[in-house]
């Protein structure tokens, strides 16, 4: 009987691709990259703005892991399109070097508020975290919305936003007279045509660039509630006897134990040994798991989106590094599919001695979660999750009662030097 010789992420990513082929598909331009912790699928149609944030996003690591990096992709494309040469003679042109320096200094403004933005979100989330979840009290959108919350930083972002959008169709008229074909291009980001409105976390409108989560989410959920109890959409078991049929593919050589494996108190639970235990099953239920397409308005142009023919005018300081680098770039990532999961549950299947040796004190203790494969689980239940044969046990991990939809997710089109 063979060891395990990957991670169980390999192993996840193989079983799920034998059900939905699609998150395995043209894994030589795009990856999938697991939630690299708890994060919430918090809208119900493509139009609300938590839907929008999330489509919103590059992933600011090329690693097997996805972390979003919050209102990076239109603002990335935008710099990039406007940053590129209009001619030979319009790169010394000095309306044009002037005009694009003040471009240039809006952006930069406009991604400081970003930045300050997700510095102080970032804290929110440490400071206000549900522990059985692992989700802020308030998500993203609820927080900028609240004047005690990040409201200040919000109104700095738009604020920004205004000035650089000014200088952006400044920059885009200029160039009309320079390269009539990319000025066209280039005043698709501010053409009312190609925007959208998006409902805010009060209920108000508000009218921002179409990016798009087709389907609908809120209808899924309800879909996925009146399954019977046994009913899930997915439901694979993990074993010595399993293999990998579909590669996981990463950029990077990602280390994946720490996620494999973790709880809310400091534990000698050693997951390598779990997994080699002659009697290891691991089953993995999700109630419902679905992929959302995200799609763009006009104002995106896929043939921009290539670091191999991306031309970039001298003054704007930017070069094909900046959008397209592997470790830092703004672009490296294109989001094109979120994929959901709704109530997953757990099955840990191991020898009786093992699990008296190695986990039977950490559910007897205090601890109040645990971390299966970037799934968060209550375990305030504690020993009663555990079902203790002679020879196995079976511990089942649930997810809360009332934990809504989680990004499963997330895969990107890989724009790479």
């Amino acid at each position: 009987m063979p060891d395990f010789k990957d991670s169980q992420f390999d192993y996840l990513f193989s079983a799920v691709a034998d059900k939905y082929p699609a998150i395995g598909q043209n894994t030589d331009s795009t990856q999938f990259q697991f939630s690299g912790s708890p994060m919430a699928a918090n809208w119900k149609t493509g139009n609300d703005i938590n839907a929008y944030n999330i489509a919103n996003s590059v992933s600011a690591d090329t690693n097997g892991f996805y972390t979003p990096n919050p209102g990076s992709l239109f603002n990335a494309y935008s710099d990039m399109i406007l940053s590129i040469s209009p001619s030979i003679d319009g790169s010394t042109d000095p309306t044009y070097l002037k005009t694009l320096k003040l471009f240039t200094d809006a952006s930069t403004n406009y991604q400081t508020a970003l930045d300050n933005a997700i510095i102080a979100w970032t804290s929110y989330k440490q400071q206000n975290m549900n522990p059985k979840t692992g989700l802020p009290v308030e998500t993203q959108a609820e927080w900028l919305a609240d004047e005690l919350g990040g409201l200040q930083y919000q109104t700095a972002i738009d604020d920004a936003n205004k000035v650089k959008t000014a200088t952006g169709n400044n920059l885009a008229l200029l160039v009309q007279s320079l390269n009539a074909a990319l000025a066209s291009d280039q005043k698709k980001l501010v053409d009312p045509a190609n925007t959208s409105n998006y409902k805010k976390a009060d209920g108000s409108l508000t009218v921002l660039p179409t990016i798009t989560l087709n389907g609908d989410l809120g209808t899924d959920v309800t879909n996925w509630d009146s399954y019977p109890a046994t009913q899930y959409d997915l439901d694979v078991t993990l074993t010595k006897d399993s293999t990998v049929t579909t590669p996981w593919k990463t950029v990077y050589t990602t280390n994946v134990e720490q996620h494999c494996f973790s709880t809310s108190v400091d534990t000698s639970i050693s997951s390598t040994r779990l997994i080699q235990d002659s009697n290891y099953k691991l089953r993995v239920m999700c109630k419902g798991l679905k992929a959302y397409n995200v799609t763009f308005g006009n104002w995106y142009s896929p043939s921009f989106v290539d670091p191999t023919t991306a031309q970039f005018s001298p003054a704007a300081g930017v070069t094909s590094e900046t959008f397209f680098s592997a470790t830092n770039g703004s672009l490296h990532m294109i989001p094109s599919q979120i994929w959901v999961m709704y109530q997953p549950t757990i099955e840990l299947t191991i020898s009786t001695d093992t699990f008296k040796e190695t986990v039977q004190g950490t559910l007897n203790s205090s601890i109040d979660w645990v971390d299966i494969l970037s799934f968060r689980f209550d375990c305030t239940a504690g020993a009663s999750m555990a079902e203790v044969g002679e020879t196995t046990t079976t511990i089942t991990f649930n997810s809360p009662v009332l934990q809504g939809p989680q990004i499963f997710g997330v895969t990107s089109l890989k724009e790479i030097l």
